[in-house]
C-alpha cells in the first residue's frame, strides 16, 4: 500500500515540475518587469543596509538627542536615499548583470 501511495506521490511531482518549467518557458515581458522591480527593491534594502552599517560606526552625539523620533526620521531618510540610490547609473550595471544572471533559460 505504501508503494502506491508513493508511486502516486512521485507522479504528482513530476507533473508539478512539469507544469513549472512549461511555465518559466512562457515568461512574458510583464515577467520581466516584475523581476526587474524586484531585483531594484533587493538593491534598494542592500543600499539601505550599507547606509545603516556606515552610520554605526559614528560616534554618537550627545549634545542633541532626538530619540525615537530621530531614529524613525533617520530610517526613513536611509530608505528614500537607496531607493533613489538603486536607479543611479553604478547600480543600475548592478541590477543588469543580476536581471541576466536570473533570467537564464536552463
Amino acid at each position: 500500500m505504501e508503494i502506491e501511495n508513493y508511486q502516486n506521490i512521485k507522479t504528482e511531482l513530476v507533473k508539478q515540475q512539469t507544469v513549472n518549467q512549461d511555465q518559466l518557458q512562457n515568461m512574458n515581458g510583464e515577467d520581466d518587469e516584475k523581476l526587474k522591480a524586484a531585483i531594484s527593491q533587493f538593491t534598494s534594502v542592500f543600499l539601505k543596509l550599507m547606509f545603516q552599517s556606515m552610520r554605526s560606526t559614528l560616534p554618537k552625539d550627545s549634545y542633541i538627542d532626538g530619540g525615537y523620533a530621530e531614529e524613525v526620521f533617520t530610517d526613513m531618510m536611509d530608505e528614500e536615499a537607496s531607493k533613489l540610490g538603486s536607479k543611479q547609473s553604478t547600480f543600475s550595471n548592478l541590477n543588469r548583470l543580476m536581471f541576466e544572471q536570473l533570467n537564464q533559460d536552463e
